[in-house]
């Protein structure tokens, strides 16, 4: 389904708006033919976001690892204008 089929423009997939993004959600939602939506992000428009109504299911595949010097993770923390930093851990 377009997005466009319930009036949805660009901005207001992408708007961060909760009450407004959980309302055409709902929507999609209620009418029992789908999984959950794709959108692009508010970040950058090459990266998905998804939204998902029942991820039971899902099935993991491969779990990776998530270091703070991973070039993904680094790009996205200069695109969302985030810094990576560590904390000590407790003992």
């Amino acid at each position: 389904m377009l997005l466009q089929t319930l009036g949805l423009r660009p901005s207001d997939v992408v708007s961060r708006d909760y009450t407004r993004s959980r309302a055409w959600a709902r929507r999609i939602c209620e009418q029992g033919r789908w999984f959950g939506v794709r959108w692009w992000s508010y970040y950058d428009s090459q990266w998905a976001s998804f939204g998902l109504w029942n991820v039971s299911g899902l099935k993991i595949e491969d779990v990776k690892l998530l270091r703070l010097d991973e070039p993904a993770l680094l790009d996205a923390s200069r695109t969302i204008a985030r810094r990576v930093v560590t904390r000590p851990h407790k003992i």
